[in-house]
């Protein structure tokens, strides 16, 4: 659950809305600088990131914690979204949608350069984003304060409209409607949003004065809902790697800290043990049990912490894998496509997490599929390279060889290390 917030911002890069759900005070401005004064430094905000700078996708994953769907994600995230990963922050929030093909999931994703810019704003004019996430998942939160699972959420967008779709009460899609949109257009428009996302019609939920139309309203906003009791445990929060590493450094850091001190006490306390014995004889003896005791427990505390220091040495080991990887597996293809001679061309490339690298092609000569082969072994970024088989054939009369080829990335290791006593990572 996230940690309340004194204020609500709606933030993209030329637009800035503050909300004050204290006093309904509501502010815009081109950034924070021009607007945040009005409530002084220190503040702690919940951010909102407007619907432009924010890519949704819902997919399916393995029915599994939000960890292990977040790594399945990570590894299929350049085939939804138009960014390269590494340029990209994701989350995902798991929805009650189960079938045979896995939950179903709403994924989040925001250009790391557009946070880095929030980042700033805020560091200029002292307040703390305690989390930023896309300001749709606010529209799901309204829809269930007014009792509606199933509807269309439509919003004012500046000079324009947008809507969020929500089903079961669980956010599902999110679309800025086209400018000139009104309400003898609006239905149509929500109809084809309906229509992308492969989900069936519902009641359109209007809020902001949408002029025209009879349906249902609300005077609550998106960003608004946010503040909401029922907006606590959303649980996404979209920021850059580097800042998730950080965090997860600090905490290692403060466990072994944490660690430290409580194996001092445990000297200091047995030193004082051992003393007192000496000094007063009979009256330490009498206490022996009592010191005994003590002492047990203060060890049973320094093995609990050193415990969980391992345990955290286990999760940074894991996070070192996943987020920075010996290679990416983006340039490996790159190099194994650009050390092609003339003459080979490549038919299918194969490659995952912790598995061989299995690439098909096609020569003209057989001597050619030598040459390439040579080329993939002088690469310090490969090892193992083997032959698989060399077949003759023709094309259109024309005599080619047919080849396959494995090998193994150097690095390529899986995102978490396998459990004691089990094949299961």
């Amino acid at each position: 659950m996230v940690q309340p917030a004194s204020l609500l911002v709606e933030w993209s890069p030329t637009r800035v809305t503050v909300y004050d759900p204290t006093t309904g005070v509501r502010r815009e401005g081109p950034s924070l600088k021009p607007i945040a004064p009005e409530w002084g430094s220190g503040r702690r905000v919940r951010v909102a990131l407007a619907r432009q700078m924010v890519f949704l996708r819902s997919v399916r994953v393995p029915d599994a914690p939000k960890a292990q769907a977040m790594a399945v994600v990570r590894l299929s995230a350049g085939q939804l979204f138009p960014l390269p990963i590494a340029s990209l922050a994701v989350d995902l929030s798991l929805t009650g949608d189960v079938g045979a093909e896995g939950r179903l999931a709403v994924v989040s994703a925001a250009a790391t350069s557009n946070l880095r810019q929030l980042a700033r704003e805020l560091d200029e004019v002292g307040w703390e984003a305690i989390e930023a996430l896309p300001i749709a998942y606010g529209s799901a939160v309204l829809a269930r304060k007014e009792g509606v699972a199933d509807c269309a959420v439509v919003h004012s967008e500046g000079d324009g409209w947008s809507v969020d779709l929500v089903q079961g009460g669980e956010l599902r899609a999110s679309r800025l409607l086209p400018h000139g949109t009104t309400s003898a257009t609006l239905e149509d428009e929500v109809a084809r949003t309906y229509a992308a996302a492969g989900l069936r019609f519902s009641p359109i939920l209007v809020t902001n004065g949408f002029a025209g139309g009879s349906w249902a309203r609300s005077s609550l906003t998106a960003l608004a809902a946010l503040a909401l009791p029922e907006a606590a445990d959303i649980g996404v929060d979209l920021e850059p790697d580097e800042v998730a590493t950080a965090r997860a450094k600090a905490t290692h850091r403060k466990a072994m800290m944490t660690a430290s001190a409580l194996a001092l006490a445990a000297a200091i306390l047995l030193g004082y043990a051992i003393v007192s014995r000496g000094a007063q004889g009979a009256a330490v003896r009498r206490s022996q049990g009592r010191n005994q005791a003590t002492l047990a427990t203060v060890r049973s505390m320094v093995t609990s912490e050193q415990a969980k220091l391992t345990d955290l040495k286990s999760a940074q080991a894991a996070l070192d894998r996943a987020l920075a990887p010996a290679q990416k597996l983006g340039d490996v293809l790159t190099l194994v496509a650009n050390s092609t001679p003339d003459g080979v061309w490549l038919t299918g490339m194969g490659i995952e997490r912790s598995k061989p690298l299995i690439l098909r092609g096609t020569a003209t000569r057989a001597d050619l599929v030598a040459t390439y082969l040579r080329a993939l072994e002088a690469s310090p970024r490969l090892r193992d390279v083997r032959l698989v088989f060399a077949n003759n054939g023709t094309i259109e009369q024309a005599p080619v060889v047919q080849f396959s080829v494995s090998a193994v990335a150097v690095g390529n290791l899986t995102l978490a290390a396998p459990r004691k006593g089990s094949g299961k990572p």
